[in-house]
């Protein structure tokens, strides 16, 4: 079967489309909410200058920014969720942009609230408790206010960074123009002498694939584009991480690393001790590379061939309908109330399925209070396509569960939490795929899969960590990092990472320079940390331990009702007492055993 295209959404069966007109029928009602939110704003001025006058004044003001905060959030969705299903469509632009002005005014008109809440301390706070029970509503956010305000700057100091942030942001911003608007990696040949365009885009298919001349051809092509502007990007990644070191001061902090983990309430001794856990594992990365050299046939392993991937056992093209069913029954290990929210996502419409022109790219899946969690794909029909599907899915489900069992005061969870639920669906897809077929080479490919995932982002992703802990360490004791300081220290970890079985280009010090997550601020280490739990989870369920599913289950019916370590130890998962990878580690060397066993019966049978 080929797969399924449209020239024009008009073309496609509506039960494979957004069902939009459940926001909104007409923009008559649009308008009508609009007034209702300008009405609320109103309502809140009228506290300006008496926030915290009484317990009663704030419960009242917390009530109304809530109200106006659900309308803005359905307002959004449909006006964001219209747009993106065709960028080229000019009416929604324009009324994005008047949108966006109204969350302008909305904002400037309400900063008085953020300004007067910095005279909340815990003892007015607790006292206002005992005048006011029901403000213990608002609980969690008023400690996350007051824990915040410790680190704020007067008003004056707050504007004065507010105004510089284009400026404070310009190494991030040359970066981008770098690394995106000017680049230019020329051509490579693969191992038939064709001429390639070589993109960011077509790099990673390049490295993932079959013709080794093309993949090594590409790693260096690319990598020289960024050793020839070493120092430019060294420039711009120095001047970003001493503007949040300078900053992180500024607020009272004694690293920067501190002041990233603050929000989260996550510790020093948290992130450090997972990168310990990670290099303790690295056995197993060096493992998996002995066997990559195996499978690939290889004598010699170079950097460039660490992301290979067999794809030989992929040759199905999957419907909407197919996708539905292999998911309903890859999902069953989470009972009958996650199938049932499965199905009714299905039946109600939540996923728009299919590619069509002006269409905005990629994947993704609503954050929302307010309307269904919807789920845009770019289906073509292929197995990364259902991949996306069962990740976006459990982004779906974790954010409908959370507005099922939580307040709207604190459903939404924490990028911390976010990946969870989304890495969960895929492990399961993933085992459920491989339990169920008799196709060696397409076992193969599923076992190469996972081998993939938890290598980028579990090993991958921690050795980013750990770059970031060490040049951030160096700039907060005031030492001035060089270009070959950072490649230095990038090509070292490289080397520590991967072992003896791996040839580390020399080229590849430079790919330090190309990662834009350094400038996201201690941000990659929620991807391992949240893949690690997913294996915890899916370990538990699928060896029917007793409370694993009950509490995976409390885990998406939890929100942001508490930071995210919290969360995760009432829901079985102690950072602090026990060791999280441990599971990984054991589902990862069983796939390696499965995945030597496969080759050494492909041996046999070529033999």
């Amino acid at each position: 079967m080929q797969p399924k295209t449209y020239d024009d959404r008009s073309e496609i069966p509506s039960l494979y489309t957004w069902d939009l007109e459940s926001i909104y029928s007409n923009f008559d009602d649009y308008y009508k909410d609009m007034s209702k939110a300008e009405s609320l704003l109103d309502e809140i001025k009228k506290y300006e200058g008496n926030v915290l006058k009484t317990p009663n004044n704030l419960y009242e003001i917390l009530n109304l920014e809530l109200k106006l905060d659900l309308i803005l959030d359905k307002m959004g969705n449909f006006i964001h969720l219209n747009s993106e299903l065709d960028t080229r469509d000019g009416f929604y632009t324009v009324k994005l942009g008047e949108l966006t002005d109204f969350y302008a005014k909305i904002s400037g008109e309400t900063n008085f609230i953020s300004e007067e809440l910095k005279a909340l301390d815990e003892k007015k706070l607790n006292e206002y408790f005992k005048v006011l029970p029901k403000l213990k509503d608002f609980e969690f956010g008023l400690r996350q206010t007051i824990k915040n305000n410790k680190h704020l700057l007067s008003l004056d100091c707050e504007n004065m960074l507010s105004n510089l942030l284009p400026v404070l942001n310009a190494g991030e911003d040359i970066f981008s123009k770098l690394d995106d608007a000017d680049s230019n990696y020329g051509e490579v040949l693969d191992e038939d002498g064709n001429k390639h365009k070589l993109t960011n885009g077509t790099f990673q298919r390049f490295i993932t694939g079959s013709d080794r001349v093309l993949r090594k051809n590409a790693d260096e092509s690319l990598h020289a584009y960024y050793k020839h502007h070493a120092n430019t990007f060294a420039s711009c990644l120095s001047n970003h991480i001493k503007t949040e070191s300078i900053i992180a001061k500024m607020r009272g902090y004694n690293s920067t690393l501190e002041a990233c983990l603050d929000g989260n309430d996550i510790k020093l001794e948290f992130y450090n001790n997972f990168i310990d856990e990670v290099n303790a594992n690295l056995d197993t990365l060096h493992r998996m590379m002995k066997v990559y050299k195996k499978a690939f046939k290889l004598k010699d392993m170079h950097v460039y061939d660490i992301r290979c991937k067999f794809d030989d056992g992929i040759k199905e093209y999957y419907t909407p309908e197919d996708m539905q069913n292999i998911l309903l029954d890859a999902l069953k290990p989470l009972g009958e109330e996650y199938l049932d929210a499965v199905k009714k996502a299905f039946k109600e419409r939540w996923i728009d399925y299919f590619e069509t022109p002006g269409k905005r790219s990629g994947a993704f899946s609503t954050t929302t209070k307010t309307v269904k969690p919807y789920l845009l794909l770019n289906s073509t029909g292929t197995f990364e396509d259902l991949e996306t599907f069962a990740h976006e899915l459990g982004h779906s489900m974790h954010t409908y569960f959370s507005n099922k069992y939580r307040s709207p005061i604190d459903s939404s969870y924490p990028i911390f939490l976010a990946e969870i639920a989304s890495t969960t669906n895929e492990l399961l897809l993933n085992n459920y795929l491989l339990n169920n077929t008799d196709d060696k080479k397409f076992k193969r490919t599923i076992l190469n899969n996972l081998l993939s995932m938890y290598k980028g982002t579990i090993f991958r992703q921690i050795e980013f960590a750990e770059f970031e802990r060490i040049i951030y360490g160096k700039t907060d004791a005031l030492e001035n990092l060089s270009s070959e300081d950072f490649t230095n220290i990038y090509y070292d970890l490289q080397k520590k990472y991967y072992g003896d079985e791996v040839i580390q280009d020399d080229y590849i010090r430079y790919e330090c320079f190309r990662i834009p997550h350094f400038y996201y601020n201690f941000y990659v280490y929620k991807y391992a940390t949240s893949l690690a739990v997913s294996y915890h989870f899916a370990y538990k369920i699928l060896n029917h331990e007793d409370g694993a599913l009950d509490n995976y289950l409390k885990f998406l019916k939890s929100g942001g009702k508490d930071y995210p370590l919290v969360i995760l130890k009432e829901c079985g998962i102690d950072f602090e007492k026990d060791n999280i990878l441990s599971y990984s580690i054991k589902m990862i060397n069983k796939y390696l055993d499965e995945f030597e066993r496969l080759l050494d019966l492909e041996e046999v049978d070529n033999g």
